[in-house]
């Protein structure tokens, strides 16, 4: 049986911004891990959703005392939110913080945003989502190669899918500095969709972009030289039923998923654009899919993504065939 208690609830702006902290249980692979949960209240009235932070408490710790600069961290984003004109808290968000120590630590550099995760006896519904602490170089990595890069090696490494709702104080960083990384996007002109998803669907692999990544994607593609791959970093699929996971040095295919996982959807944190190839197909790279075009499929593929408008490109070699689809946001 789990246990949760509020312990208390924090003012933090007079009217406009609240945390409520909870002490319960989580339940993991090895059975339920003690934590401390902070939940806001108070984003979703400026558009944005409302954020959860959790912490893995240590056996030293007195569930009655939870740290009390985990709460700054509501306010830093809360003044980022205020200064960021226009922006919308989105899954797959990168977010830096101010230097400085932060729960007993001083490598603790910055905040990831995924699709909230189910905490026991806390109930999280879709104006919720999760704070992923970034620690070394996860920061940059999150945020040059996508977050869920450094989301899947944290999955991977607690037995967790997409990762661990909690924040181990005691974790090392899951990421290198960008010459440690040697990924294959760093030769890639990069572009992040703010929403959407890469996966592989059945015997295809799909982007699936909203309507309004059109016209961001429009420049870019403008500025892109005829011989040049682009790189579209998208957001973990929240309906994927797998992810894949990639390290420096691996050579072999990885994923993780869910206990009860068939593989039905298995998410990428990436599509890769290829153009000039011999030949047109598809197939998972590093922790995201390469799609191989030749000059004629990569002028549709322009086209198409310049007009919002699907495409269908069929693999003339024995790899997978690609779709381009388009969702509107409500």
């Amino acid at each position: 049986m789990t246990d949760n208690t509020m312990l208390h609830r924090d003012e933090l702006i007079p009217g406009h911004l609240s945390v409520s902290v909870h002490s319960h249980d989580v339940s993991a692979r090895d059975g339920l891990v003690p934590c401390w949960s902070f939940v806001s209240d108070g984003f979703a009235a400026l558009g944005h959703p409302e954020l959860v932070f959790t912490i893995r408490r240590a056996l030293s710790d007195r569930r009655e005392d939870p740290p009390k600069d985990a709460i700054k961290l509501f306010t830093a984003v809360w003044h980022r939110v205020h200064t960021v004109e226009g922006a919308v808290l989105q899954s797959g968000d990168v977010l830096a913080i101010q230097p400085g120590t932060f729960l007993g630590r001083d490598d603790v550099r910055g905040v990831g945003v995924i699709d909230a995760m189910p905490l026991d006896e806390i109930s999280l519904d879709s104006r919720y989502r999760t704070l992923v602490a970034l620690v070394g170089e996860e920061l940059e990595v999150g945020r040059d190669y996508g977050l869920s890069r450094v989301v899947a090696r944290l999955g991977q490494d607690e037995g967790m899918f997409p990762c661990a709702p909690w924040f181990d104080r005691g974790r090392k960083s899951v990421a290198r500095n960008d010459r440690s990384e040697r990924t294959i996007l760093g030769k890639c002109m990069r572009v992040t969709a703010r929403a959407g998803s890469a996966c592989v669907e059945g015997d295809r692999i799909v982007l699936d972009l909203p309507t309004t990544a059109a016209g961001a994607l429009r420049e870019p593609m403008g500025e892109l030289p005829e011989d040049t791959a682009l790189v579209v970093l998208v957001p973990i699929d929240a309906k994927a039923d797998g992810l894949l996971v990639w390290r420096p040095g691996d050579k072999e295919l990885t994923a993780i998923g869910p206990a009860d996982a068939v593989g039905a959807k298995v998410s990428g944190n990436f599509i890769a654009l290829v153009p000039n190839q011999p030949a047109d197909g598809s197939n998972p790279l590093e922790d995201g899919f390469a799609v191989r075009l030749t000059s004629e499929s990569w002028a549709r593929v322009r086209r198409a993504i310049a007009a919002g408008e699907p495409a269908d490109v069929a693999a003339t070699d024995d790899s997978l065939p690609f779709a381009l689809r388009w969702f509107s946001r409500d």
